[in-house]
C-alpha cells in the first residue's frame, strides 16, 4: 500500500514538473534554426559574403572578415544601400557580422526605420510575435529581459535577442563571454607575470 501511495505522490510530483515548465521554451538547435536574410550561425566568411552582395568592395569586405584579432574575433559592416540595394535585404539598413575562429559567431541585423520607409511597430511584443511567425520560435511570453532591456530568447545553443524594434540579433551561446574569459585569464597571466 505505501509503495502504491508512494509511486503516485512520486508519479504526480514528475507531473507538476513537467507542468511548471516554462511555456514555448525554445528547443530549436542552431543547426535547425532557419537562415534570416541567408544568414546563418556557423558560416564561414566566404559563405556570408557570397549571401551580401558587394560588387568592387568585396575584396575588402573579404580583408575585414578573414582578419581576426589577437582574440580570433573579425568583424564585418554591410550596408546594402551601398552595395547596391540587392532585393533579398530590401528593408535592411545594416548588418554587423562577427566571426569567432572562422566561422560566424554573432549577427545583429537593423532593419529600416518608420522614417526610412520601414516598419512601424506598436510594442516590442507586436514585433516579437512576427520575427517568431517568420521563424518559427516560441511567442514573447518565453522570451526573458536582459540586463541591458533587451528581449532575448535562449534556445539550443544560440540566443536571439531584439533590443529595439527595429533590430535583430542572433548569437552563439557563450560568445561574446569565452572570448571575454580568455582575456581576462592573459590579463591574470601578465599580473602574475609582471617583474617591476
Amino acid at each position: 500500500m505505501w509503495q502504491l501511495l508512494l509511486l503516485l505522490m512520486f508519479g504526480n510530483f514528475l507531473g507538476i514538473g513537467i507542468l511548471t515548465q516554462a511555456p514555448g521554451a525554445c528547443r530549436i538547435t542552431a543547426e535547425q534554426f532557419p537562415a534570416v536574410r541567408g544568414l546563418k550561425l556557423g558560416m564561414t566568411p566566404a559563405q556570408v559574403l557570397n549571401v551580401l552582395p558587394s560588387g568592387a568592395e568585396k575584396e575588402e569586405l573579404a580583408r575585414r572578415a578573414n582578419s581576426p584579432d589577437r582574440h580570433d574575433i573579425a568583424s564585418l559592416e554591410y550596408y546594402p544601400n551601398k552595395y547596391g540595394n540587392p532585393p533579398q535585404l530590401a528593408g535592411v539598413q545594416q548588418i554587423y557580422a562577427f566571426f569567432y575562429r572562422g566561422t560566424l559567431a554573432d549577427f545583429h541585423i537593423v532593419y529600416a526605420s518608420p522614417s526610412q520607409g520601414g516598419v512601424s511597430w506598436p510594442s516590442s511584443n507586436e514585433y516579437i510575435t512576427r520575427v517568431a511567425e517568420a521563424l518559427q520560435l516560441p511567442g514573447p511570453q518565453a522570451w526573458a529581459t536582459g540586463e541591458h532591456g533587451e528581449r532575448v530568447l535562449k534556445c539550443v545553443g544560440f540566443e536571439v535577442q531584439v533590443a529595439d524594434k527595429n533590430g535583430l540579433r542572433i548569437r552563439r551561446a557563450g560568445f561574446p563571454e569565452e572570448v571575454e574569459a580568455r582575456k581576462q585569464a592573459e590579463e591574470d597571466e601578465r599580473r602574475k607575470n609582471f617583474r617591476p
